[in-house]
């Protein structure tokens, strides 16, 4: 697969990840380099989601230890709450 020319650092992780990205990888290859832009911001794009998925984990864990949470605290809780049973039916 031919590059081109020039990328940018930022461009060097998302390939990376792009290599164990079947569908990226072949876009990547069968247009030898020329979708690298895409490509680049389809592994962000991925990457953007598996970051908030962590938060979410990490957000999990701490409300599991909290013991005293705010009036406010609990009123953005029952908010969510009610979000996500709203999404899930």
């Amino acid at each position: 697969m031919k590059f081109g020319t020039y990328f940018s650092v930022k461009q060097v992780e998302p390939i990376i990840l792009a290599k164990r990205d079947k569908v990226a990888w072949t876009l990547l290859n069968d247009s030898n380099g020329t979708k690298l832009k895409l490509v680049v911001m389809m592994m962000n794009e991925k990457k953007e989601v598996r970051q908030a998925e962590d938060k979410v984990r990490y957000f999990i864990s701490w409300l599991k230890e909290e013991k005293n949470l705010t009036l406010n605290a609990k009123t953005l809780l029952a908010e969510l709450s009610n979000l996500a049973h709203a999404r899930s039916r």
